[in-house]
């Protein structure tokens, strides 16, 4: 199975990560492989939800 690395980043100190990413607002999740984004969802998610979304993606 593959690896996952979980970043935080505050959005206030990364403006220009933000607006590369295209992040409009907090509570976003970004998946990416080999630095591109393939998966992106807003919101709170129960843990079941994020863990299908995952495992879609590993």
């Amino acid at each position: 199975m593959g690896k996952i690395k979980f970043v935080k980043i505050n959005l206030d100190e990364n403006l220009i990560l933000g607006e590369e990413s295209q992040i409009m607002s907090t509570s976003n999740m970004l998946i990416l492989r080999d630095g591109k984004i393939i998966s992106h969802f807003i919101g709170y998610h129960q843990k079941e939800q994020v863990q299908v979304i995952l495992n879609k993606h590993m």
